[in-house]
């Protein structure tokens, strides 16, 4: 059983269902619907479902009382996946998926000497997902008796792009005191602009300039505070934009 809006949905009231099926997925989409006894209420989104018990919710337009449903699954078991039950979490322009967005972390096992840390890479893929937010969690696991297991939630927020400026392909890691390694390509006789953002509504540029290079070359900058409003580590989520502002 998928739920990805289990309330009191009356097409009768107003809005159409629609079902279209491809080769490798099906498409059930609520458009415009109302609930019961209450024309104030726009819903429209998908339920796409793959092989596998794979599936995506996609909400286009989710507006009027929101908070009396019920997000999740569950399979023909008991094994059920509650997402969200009568509370204020879906919105507009949201996604939710249970597809692989991420592949195999490395860095997952092994063994740590005392005082000593190691890194874990996660490589994420947003391709063929929707706009929407994607949240996983890991947990990790040691064998320290005065230590709980360590929960590591990834997120991924997929967003419009922002065309207005020609971007540049960053690639970031991640060093054990929370700092963000850059790498990124320049070419030459272009002038560039690195911004951060912690929210995506507003961008800060970096306060140590790029020189314009007179070759091709890969640049590697270290984000641990020193240029920019505050140390990575102190924020929930920051992300960059190298803007090629060449006249």
């Amino acid at each position: 059983m998928l739920c990805p809006f289990w309330d009191d949905i009356d097409p009768n009231s107003g809005g159409d269902i629609y079902v279209k099926e491809f080769t490798d997925h099906a498409i059930i989409q609520y458009d415009n619907c109302k609930r019961y006894d209450d024309s104030s209420t726009s819903l429209t989104f998908q339920a796409i479902l793959y092989s596998g018990d794979k599936y995506e919710f996609q909400y286009e337009t989710m507006t009027g009382i929101l908070n009396s449903g019920t997000i999740g699954s569950q399979d023909g078991q008991s094994e059920a996946d509650q997402i969200a039950y009568n509370e204020n979490f879906i919105e507009s322009q949201f996604a939710i998926s249970n597809k692989s967005w991420y592949s195999t972390a490395s860095g997952m096992d092994g063994t740590i000497a005392p005082n000593e840390s190691s890194s874990i890479v996660f490589d994420l893929n947003s391709s063929s997902l929707a706009l929407g937010s994607y949240q996983q969690n890991f947990t990790l696991t040691h064998n320290d008796p005065n230590q709980s297991n360590l929960t590591i939630t990834v997120e991924m927020n997929i967003v419009a792009a922002d065309n207005s400026f020609p971007n540049k392909e960053i690639n970031m890691g991640q060093l054990p005191d929370g700092s963000i390694t850059l790498s990124f390509e320049v070419i030459a006789g272009r002038s560039y602009r690195l911004e951060y953002s912690s929210d995506l509504d507003g961008w800060i540029e970096w306060d140590e300039a790029i020189p314009v290079s007179n070759s091709d070359q890969q640049i590697q900058i270290v984000d641990d505070g020193q240029h920019s409003s505050s140390h990575p580590s102190s924020q929930d989520m920051r992300l960059y934009r190298l803007i090629d502002f060449t006249d």
